[in-house]
């Protein structure tokens, strides 16, 4: 594991949110969506924004400074039927309805996180997913050089793929929390980010009719633009523990490649089984 120099006066992350970043996520967000367990449609905050702006503003910022993630944004889960027995769970898929609120402060953290991310080059170049400017394109692109390179010689090329099965569900909050310190984040930013799952909890509603209240208590949260930002931060470190465990030989150019990821998609590559 790679330690890196805490960044405690970051401001680009921890600093004010201002009604610019405010407005600019109003304007990308969608109307038609379904609003959260409080109710309250983003069309009623988009009509009435320069009315409520001062009072959103303080209410992020209070969020902000306090470290503490409001325990009323619960989110609000309706389960989807997707094939087969409809009597098995697993044949669902969850719909997650977020509070219009959280969802725009999430959004802001998610910006300055990957802003944060990119200026520190902080995670690695094999990873291609939930970045600008990444795609499934680039990982083919080099999978298909590597083949070239690999498929001509006396040398072979083996490559084993894994999808992690449950992915974002099965992220241990503790380890992220640990994660999130190594790579510098501000205390302030990593205490914010524990506040929100120290309470987990979530509704299901079917037809008009909603469970209890029910914790949440592994993975991040489904629904949450921040959750893939997290999950790379997470499995970073995997590129260290193969390249310590497992010397990297297979090349590209200068580039020496024991891996390539796309998110939880995982292609290991060597030049012997």
């Amino acid at each position: 594991m790679v330690i890196y120099p805490m960044r405690e006066h970051d401001y680009d992350l921890v600093g004010d949110v201002n009604g610019q970043e405010i407005k600019s996520i109003f304007k990308n967000l969608k109307v038609g969506t379904a609003a959260g367990v409080d109710g309250i449609p983003i069309l009623l905050f988009k009509t009435f924004l320069s009315i409520l702006m001062p009072i959103i503003v303080l209410l992020c910022n209070k969020v902000l400074r306090s470290g503490q993630w409001p325990s009323a944004w619960k989110t609000l889960f309706i389960p989807l039927f997707k094939r087969g027995n409809p009597k098995a769970h697993e044949n669902y898929r969850l719909i997650a309805l977020v509070p219009a609120l959280s969802k725009v402060l999430e959004k802001i953290l998610d910006t300055r996180l990957s802003n944060w991310l990119n200026k520190n080059n902080l995670i690695h170049e094999e990873q291609g997913g939930f970045r600008t400017g990444y795609g499934t394109t680039d990982s083919v692109f080099i999978l298909k050089a590597l083949i070239d390179k690999y498929g001509k010689g006396k040398t072979c090329l083996y490559v084993g793929f894994l999808d992690l099965h449950k992915a974002f569900d099965s992220v241990v909050r503790e380890l992220l929390k640990d994660t999130m310190l190594n790579i510098g984040l501000p205390h302030s930013f990593v205490r914010l980010i524990v506040s929100m799952y120290t309470c987990v909890s979530g509704i299901i509603q079917v037809g008009n009719r909603f469970s209890k209240l029910f914790d949440i208590k592994r993975g991040v949260k489904q629904g949450s633009t921040l959750s893939p930002k997290l999950f790379n931060i997470f499995i970073n470190d995997v590129v260290h523990f193969l390249e310590n465990r497992w010397a990297p030989k297979v090349s590209l150019g200068t580039q020496k490649l024991s891996l390539l990821l796309f998110a939880d998609d995982i292609a290991l590559v060597a030049n012997e089984p």
